[in-house]
């Protein structure tokens, strides 16, 4: 008979650590052996960030407001601006070179783009910790909602599921937002079925992951009307008071994490919806054709094993809230 209580906390954290080293020998070796060899093709799309990210100190619209992986360009943002200011300190307690911060900062920016590949080593380290911020997270706030506290297995088997998707490995070790933007999306679906969401830290909360989860990919504003049922569906949330502090939150966190909204809103629109009335019927695989989704999940050998498990642990799950053992 199988036992469903045989993951303990410390096999969790075991099985957890596991699954992240395997998974950072992955992301290790495509983020540095292959990019430093030089014979490692390196995606146009991945230069779109730091691009976007660098020349915004000389005022130019981002190249992929389409994703617009806003934190991503932020991040190129200062350390190009890190970089500089680095050289020009040296130069001036060691040097006698006499030039000034502007004239260092375009050298700074002159030798990224002679140099890119090498760039993109700064941002793909910086993705890879926030994955392994995201996935701790997600895996610590998921074992204390009530779909995997009793389903051990089942958790388990759905981060197996989750790191082993197709998009995951192959988009962690690019300069891409795809990887944090579904982690970031785990780790909100698991505020929304934490009891949090009931008290107005918790929604705040929710708010600020779903504005952050929205300036890495824009697509995820679609579950919108999803956040506002979930906060509004119970009628002590329903007030006019409470109506109007959840929506000026969620507000004033999406204009904060998507300047693009203000600045350069007419830009952002045509972005996004170009985007996908481009892809819509395209054949490449996109987050807005059934290609993608049959190929990424449908045909994935893990998902029987993950609802079997699942069926199981929440038989047991019932179980024991029927002898009051809950």
């Amino acid at each position: 008979m199988v036992n469903f209580d045989m993951l303990s906390a410390k096999k969790y954290n075991l099985f957890f650590i596991t699954s992240l080293l395997f998974y950072s020998i992955w992301v290790y070796y495509f983020t540095f052996i292959n990019l430093t060899k030089g014979d490692f093709y390196i995606p146009n799309d991945e230069f779109m960030i730091p691009d976007s990210g660098i020349f915004a100190w000389y005022s130019l619209p981002s190249r992929c407001m389409e994703w617009p992986a806003n934190p991503m360009l932020f991040f190129y943002y200062v350390l190009i601006g890190f970089l500089a200011a680095k050289n020009f300190l040296i130069q001036s307690v060691f040097g006698h070179s006499g030039q000034n911060f502007f004239e260092i900062f375009d050298k700074q920016v002159y030798d990224y783009l002679l140099h890119k590949p090498s760039y993109l080593v700064y941002g793909r380290v910086f993705q890879y910790i926030i994955v392994l911020l995201l996935s701790y997270l997600s895996f610590k706030k998921l074992r204390e909602t009530s779909l995997f506290k009793e389903n051990h297995i089942g958790l388990a088997l759905f981060f197996i599921l989750l790191l082993g998707s197709q998009t995951l490995i192959s988009t962690t070790s690019l300069v891409r937002p795809d990887s944090i933007a579904i982690l970031l999306a785990v780790y909100w679906l698991s505020i929304v079925l934490s009891a949090d969401i009931n008290n107005i830290k918790g929604q705040t909360l929710m708010a600020f992951v779903f504005a952050l989860l929205i300036s890495f990919r824009t697509i995820f504003l679609f579950l919108l009307p999803v956040v506002l049922y979930l906060v509004f569906k119970k009628k002590e949330n329903f007030t006019i008071k409470k109506v109007i502090l959840i929506l000026g939150l969620l507000i004033v966190f999406l204009l904060v994490l998507n300047p693009y909204l203000f600045t350069n809103t007419f830009v952002f629109i045509k972005a996004f919806l170009g985007n996908i009335l481009s892809k819509r019927n395209h054949t490449m695989e996109s987050l807005y054709n059934y290609k993608f989704i049959g190929d990424e999940f449908l045909q994935n050998k893990l998902i029987p094993i993950f609802i079997i498990f699942s069926i199981f642990g929440r038989l047991k799950h019932i179980q024991r809230w029927k002898y009051g053992r809950l």
